[in-house]
Order: C-alpha cells, then sequence, then structure tokens
C-alpha cells in the first residue's frame, strides 16, 4: 500500500486517501482499509449482550448497535461510546426482580402485592420496592 495522506478524524476513525485518490479508513490500531462508497456493508466489531457493535464501512454513518438483526442506534464515532450504549440497551432488556415487598409513601403500610399498580391498603399509586427507608 502506497503511503497514505492523512484527511480528517471522526471520533476512533481516521480517515486517510492515496496518491491515486482512493479513500481509506482506520479504526484504532487497526491496519486502513477501503472506504466502501455507495454499499451498505458491515464489519463487525464485537458483541456485548446479545448487543452487537458493528462498524458501516461506507465511512458515513460510524459505529451502530443491532439486536436480533435490527439496528438500534448509529451515527457513532467512538467504539466506547458504541459500548456503553450497547451495554445500556441490553440492561433495559433485562427483566427485573420483582420485590418481596412494598411499602406505600401514603399510608406507610407494608403489603406483598400491587392491586391495579397501587397499594391494596389506601389506593395510593405512591408506593416504593422494598422498605421506603431503604
Amino acid at each position: 500500500m502506497s503511503k497514505l495522506n492523512f484527511i480528517e478524524k471522526k471520533g476512533d476513525v481516521e480517515f486517510s486517501s492515496d496518491s491515486k485518490g482512493k479513500l481509506y479508513q482506520k479504526i484504532g490500531s487497526d491496519e486502513p482499509f477501503k472506504v466502501k462508497d455507495g454499499r451498505m456493508t458491515y464489519r463487525t466489531m464485537q458483541t456485548v449482550s446479545g448487543v452487537t457493535i458493528k462498524y458501516n464501512t461506507n465511512g458515513v454513518y460510524g459505529f451502530s448497535t443491532w439486536k436480533a438483526g435490527r439496528q438500534l442506534e448509529d451515527n457513532i464515532w467512538i467504539l466506547s461510546d458504541a459500548k456503553r450504549i450497547a451495554e445500556e440497551i441490553a440492561d433495559k432488556g433485562k427483566k427485573r426482580a420483582k420485590p418481596e415487598v412494598y411499602q406505600c409513601g401514603s399510608c406507610e403500610r407494608e403489603f406483598k402485592k400491587l392491586k391495579d399498580d397501587a397499594c391494596p391498603h389506601c389506593g395510593s399509586g405512591n408506593f416504593a420496592e422494598g422498605h421506603i427507608d431503604d
């Protein structure tokens, strides 16, 4: 590969061109590779808890997050930001365990089950999962 001339840097991606004007991109310390102009092709970077981080090789949209074959976020130019977003997406998908006890903020009574998303004693929607003082 001939000497590459620096053009610009977007986050973790550095763009350059060769003496013939062909565009290249480089992610971090990886080897430079050609910009796939006009094509939507992706390079899988890594998977975080079921969320895949891909890089769009056309050099326009940067990193993106995918889950179950569906793109969720794109136009992310810093890989650590893409990882953080993937972790947030994965955390949202996790089911939380039901609390063992609730406590009403109005009547302050404890109870084990909600009634129509409210305190079964006074009907208030002001309750805490667990004890209020926790």
